[in-house]
């Protein structure tokens, strides 16, 4: 098992160059102190919370659940990838975030957590696919070739309160697909959208939540 360090001396003013051990060391009150100088004690340490206990099971994923914060501590989330469900919807074409159980906040990206009263306790729920485009930028150099430019990447604020990121790949029939000539002209912002789902470039079998521009009667 190995320790983590907690504290350090807080000052080495005693200290002399030619202490016994460790060459380069600082002296004079730096806390660039080496640990083996024989004037000081090490620094105070306690033990790493011990390795999970399912760590050699086929297939464990280190994400999959809760720290395991005290020996024998019991695992309080499925041991699945933190996101599965939520592509697993991708691929149904509906849109969920996670919702808390005790709060009631709307959040993501999906953690271990309620960013608001930070229980576990949160589940996914369907989205109803409306938002409203809050800021966006049109990207000419995509981070990977396999992504065509001019596309339009925005934050989107959904109406259940939550914010996703996505790209606007046009309205309702086709128009501005994927950034487009129109890219460039068009100002989103304020803009009210609908998901709709693309297939990922990079994974043909994955489908990415994107927005097309709602036009409201």
């Amino acid at each position: 098992m190995h320790d983590a360090i907690v504290g350090i001396p807080e000052s080495f003013d005693d200290c002399s160059p030619d202490s016994p051990r460790g060459s380069g060391h600082q002296g004079n009150g730096s806390l660039a102190h080496p640990m083996n100088c024989k004037r000081h004690p090490l620094p105070v340490t306690v033990p790493r919370t011990p390795a999970c206990d399912l760590r050699n099971v086929e297939g464990y994923d280190r994400r999959s659940h809760s720290t395991c914060r005290l020996e024998g501590a019991k695992h309080n989330m499925p041991s699945v990838a933190l996101t599965d469900e939520f592509w697993a919807a991708c691929r149904d074409r509906v849109l969920v975030r996670p919702v808390c159980g005790d709060c009631g906040t709307n959040f993501f990206t999906p953690q271990w957590c309620c960013p608001t009263c930070h229980s576990e306790s949160w589940t996914y729920v369907p989205s109803n696919g409306l938002g409203t485009v809050y800021s966006f930028t049109v990207v000419h150099r995509a981070p990977t070739e396999d992504f065509a430019t001019p596309y339009v990447l925005a934050v989107v604020q959904m109406d259940e309160g939550w914010n996703l990121m996505t790209r606007i790949v046009g309205d309702r029939d086709g128009n501005a697909d994927d950034g487009g000539a129109d890219a460039t002209t068009t100002d989103y912002i304020g803009r009210r959208v609908e998901v709709a789902f693309t297939v990922d470039p990079r994974d043909e079998s994955r489908l990415l939540p994107t927005f097309t521009l709602r036009r409201e009667p």
